[in-house]
């Protein structure tokens, strides 16, 4: 598409942004509707984490989550659009891993906001493995992603 054509649909950069922002809340409402009633939370946790894992990774994703983080990073309006949804992610999956403690699943000791942290850098980190490492197989890094999350957040 061309320059042109793209600002007759998006009259700005932050336009554009901003409809990247609004796909991405509603691809993880749908991940987390996908898992919402299961009965092990730990299950959710892990299949919510694989298939983040599985978007980042698809090279198109990962190269425009990169620019996107840029320009984050120097446009606090941009950080806001992203934020909001960051926290809203976090804080459902702070309430998926509490389940999972109440549930005996998941380790007590582990302090459910910063392991919701930890999950998501963890899944968000396949943008990098894509675009700076050129063979990245995500079927050859699936099952080792899905024991190093079951093994932090087992007893």
């Amino acid at each position: 598409m061309s320059p042109g054509n793209l600002f007759h649909y998006f009259p700005t950069k932050a336009s554009i942004i901003e409809a990247i922002a609004q796909d991405e809340q509603l691809a993880t409402a749908e991940i987390f509707e996908k898992w919402s009633g299961a009965e092990d939370a730990l299950t959710a946790i892990e299949e919510i984490v694989v298939e983040w894992m599985r978007l980042a990774s698809e090279p198109t994703y990962a190269r425009i989550s990169i620019e996107v983080g840029a320009e984050a990073s120097r446009n606090p309006d941009i950080k806001a659009l992203f934020l909001v949804n960051d926290q809203r992610v976090k804080g459902r999956m702070i309430t998926l891993i509490e389940r999972g403690i109440r549930q005996g699943a998941i380790d007590a000791a582990l302090a459910p906001d910063l392991l919701a942290s930890w999950l998501i850098a963890l899944a968000e980190g396949a943008v990098g493995r894509v675009v700076f490492e050129s063979k990245f197989d995500l079927s050859a890094h699936e099952p080792v992603f899905r024991r190093i999350v079951r093994r932090t957040l087992q007893k």
